[in-house]
């Protein structure tokens, strides 16, 4: 702060110093009027005759009163096309190899001939490639991107540019390409009938650099290459996915001055859409956006380039759609056959994920939230801090997973790694549940067992691998409702919970729709792990309020 403004709020006393304040402001610039007054002093002596423009806050006081009608005003000296600008020296303009100017009094201000300064760079520029040729050929200067067009008229002032950098390494922009938009007349000058735009780059190493203009030429084409392609989704605004996959096309016939409100556009990437996670590309309608003779607005917003899951964007207070951006790749067979459970959506799975599908999907199918409670084969398997509760939360929106795509809604949701037990899954709403379902992935287990079972009595008990199969055939409600329990009874107590070695065995009741359910044929099945270390024998059966139903004890075989 003290190199960039050496004067401001330096004040001295002239109570406490030998020497006059007419000698100190002589010797310092006790304040910026001081310094400035010193810097336009050089400059009426430098140019005494010819307009003056200034970026300086109201300085007319220190102008003297003979100047005064030479000064006007002007907000940075890109956007002027009068000889010379007074601004802060902390744009590097002041010092760049291409600056044709003059530092005056302090470092706070310079004066930069336009001529020189674009006209250098357009020189510059014009001696080597372009990186895209265009409307305006873009060119990069190291830390500068240099936009030309000769022959440019004055309506070529009022486009659009945007620049997106990608970064060598991620880290110095979370974002991926950042996206920079700005009009040729706020970075640029027209000089001699030709257009030049000159825009810095970031100080981090960049990997590749993309441009764009917005004119409405592209945009008009823009919306011709959507003729009959059905929109990604539909609102307010219709959505499109640009062709190239690097943008969204946003267009609404007939729109009024209130469709220009600023737009929110939130981005879910594949690799981390199960944590919510999202890019934030909130824009303004005069960033992207064209009104056609036509009266349509229409807009072109990039996207980042890293791969998309979802996009949720919209205007505040008035719309706002979501929809899978990439959507999710369904085994086609996965989708055949009875589903194994049926509500609002249908349920299916495919391998090591769920796949929830309805056709004829409402916004609020889409809105509401789904719950996803996984029940596994073995209670070790869960989390820490889930096992006191017996099931892992895997919440989600449809967005985080899926979306609709035409007028189906469809979600492909991962199943933990773990051995899956029952799956208890629905939705809900701020009104509360809307509906709820729970299902077995254990059925097909029961259908590979042969032999004779390790135990019989209401149900049959079978030894998989290192899991207990409860199967009975023709099972009631009273079979479904009265909880299992399950004592295990261990070589060496030593090797059971501390709270259970009082006991003598470890307990691992559970309810039959926690390890398994009843399949479509009446059949119920539950599957439940055993624990890893030697088992001397296992007490199993039901019990009800009215106390045991059935019981077996049996030890393992060698």
């Amino acid at each position: 702060m003290v190199r960039i403004h050496p004067y401001e709020n330096y004040y001295f006393s002239a109570l406490t110093d030998r020497t006059t304040p007419e000698r100190l402001i002589s010797r310092y610039g006790v304040h910026r009027s001081y310094v400035l007054k010193g810097a336009l002093g050089d400059i009426i002596e430098d140019y005494p005759s010819g307009e003056l423009a200034l970026a300086v806050a109201r300085p007319y006081r220190i102008i003297p009163r003979g100047d005064l009608k030479r000064f006007t005003m002007t907000r940075d000296f890109h956007s002027d096309e009068r000889n010379f600008y007074v601004f802060g020296a902390f744009d590097d303009s002041c010092s760049a190899p291409l600056y044709a100017g003059r530092v005056y009094a302090s470092t706070m201000h310079c004066v930069v001939d336009p001529v020189a300064y674009f006209g250098g760079y357009r020189r510059a520029a014009l001696a080597t490639e372009p990186l895209n040729r265009s409307r305006f050929n873009a060119y990069r200067l190291e830390s500068r991107m240099v936009y030309v067009r000769d022959g440019c008229s004055p309506e070529d002032m009022d486009l659009r540019l945007y620049l997106r950098v990608h970064p060598v390494n991620d880290q110095d922009d979370p974002a991926n390409g950042r996206g920079h938009s700005f009009s040729v007349a706020s970075d640029g000058v027209r000089i001699d009938g030709n257009c030049v735009a000159v825009h810095r780059l970031p100080a981090f190493p960049i990997a590749r650099i993309e441009t764009d203009q917005y004119t409405p030429e592209n945009a008009e084409a823009a919306r011709r290459a959507m003729a009959g392609v059905e929109p990604r989704a539909r609102s307010r605004f219709d959505v499109w996915g640009r062709p190239a996959g690097d943008g969204l096309i946003y267009v609404r016939e007939n729109c009024s001055t209130e469709d220009t409100a600023r737009f929110f556009l939130h981005v879910y990437p594949a690799d981390t859409a199960p944590t919510g996670g999202f890019t934030n590309l909130d824009f303004e309608f005069g960033v992207h956006g064209i009104r056609t003779e036509d009266g349509a607005c229409i807009i072109t917003a990039p996207l980042p380039a890293y791969s998309i899951a979802n996009i949720h964007t919209g205007q505040r207070d008035s719309w706002a759609v979501r929809f899978a951006f990439s959507p999710p790749e369904v085994n086609v067979a996965a989708l055949a056959g009875e589903p194994l459970a049926r509500a609002v959506f249908d349920i299916r799975v495919d391998g090591d994920a769920l796949i929830y599908v309805k056709d004829g999907c409402t916004e609020d199918d889409m809105a509401a939230q789904f719950s996803l409670h996984v029940h596994p084969v073995d209670p070790d398997d869960l989390p820490t801090a889930r096992r006191e509760h017996g099931f892992e939360n895997r919440d989600f929106f449809l967005w985080q997973h899926g979306g609709r795509a035409g007028e189906r809604c469809i979600a492909v949701v991962p199943l933990p790694a773990y051995p899956v037990a029952t799956v208890h899954t629905g939705q809900y709403d701020e009104n509360g549940g809307r509906w709820e379902t729970r299902f077995s992935l254990v059925h097909g287990e029961a259908a590979s067992l042969a032999g004779e079972p390790l135990a019989s009595s209401e149900f049959d008990i079978w030894l998989e691998g290192s899991a207990l199969v409860y199967v009975k055939d023709e099972c009631a409600e009273e079979d479904t409702a009265a909880q299992f329990f399950l004592h295990v009874h261990p070589v060496d107590a030593a090797d059971l919970p501390e709270a259970r070695r009082e006991h003598g065995f470890d307990n691992r009741d559970f309810l039959l729709w926690q390890r398994g359910g009843r399949d479509a044929g009446g059949r119920c099945v539950a599957m439940t792990a055993l624990p890893d270390y030697p088992i001397a024998s296992i007490r199993t059966g039901q019990y009800d309020a009215s106390g045991q139903r059935w019981a077996v004890e049996f030890a393992l075989p060698e």
